[in-house]
């Protein structure tokens, strides 16, 4: 209840918290709480800083991708954009450079542990079969993040959005 003029009125405060921001949390705590998508996050993130902490990796990678003429793209970092955004991004750049990344870490391989690690890890098929779906799953969140903040949905809309991923989610699940 709420106090106008003096009196208490019956009428309720009515809380609204914006849809796509709610979601992106509850991807964040999803991603935190299993363990498998954790471990990949975590391995996708350990990456990104691995080459982001040398100018001298950075520039190496840059020009393997260059002389091999493999695709590459920059691997964000987190404080650029939300969580969903930024690790579907993530996933995204990195399986599209992924040729370019294990290129880069065979030659650093046998003098460098880390690249070593990470390697293993890009090379490992279950853990690459985990990124690419996430990177799916991912995109079908941020379309689905992007139709809740058009201008023209409202309150009433939510459900059939809400159902509609769910539904699309549920085909993931069906398909090979």
């Amino acid at each position: 209840m709420r106090k106008e003029s003096g009196h208490m009125s019956l009428m309720p405060l009515i809380k609204l918290w914006c849809a796509a921001h709610r979601s992106d949390l509850a991807f964040a705590s999803t991603s935190d709480t299993v363990k498998e998508v954790d471990k990949c996050i975590n391995d996708a993130v350990a990456l990104a800083t691995f080459l982001h902490t040398s100018t001298t990796r950075t520039c190496e990678l840059q020009k393997i991708a260059t002389e091999r003429n493999l695709p590459l793209r920059h691997l964000p970092k987190y404080f650029d954009i939300r969580w969903t955004q930024y690790t579907y991004t993530l996933f995204q750049n990195l399986l599209h450079s992924w040729r370019a990344l294990v290129a880069y870490l065979q030659e650093r391989e046998p003098y460098d542990s880390q690249a070593k690690g990470h390697l293993r890890n890009l090379t490992d098929v279950q853990k690459l079969k985990m990124a690419c779906c996430l990177a799916d799953v991912l995109l079908l969140y941020l379309r689905f993040h992007k139709s809740l903040q058009d201008n023209n949905i409202t309150v009433f809309q939510w459900d059939a959005k809400v159902d509609n991923i769910k539904s699309r989610l549920n085909n993931m699940l069906n398909t090979e």
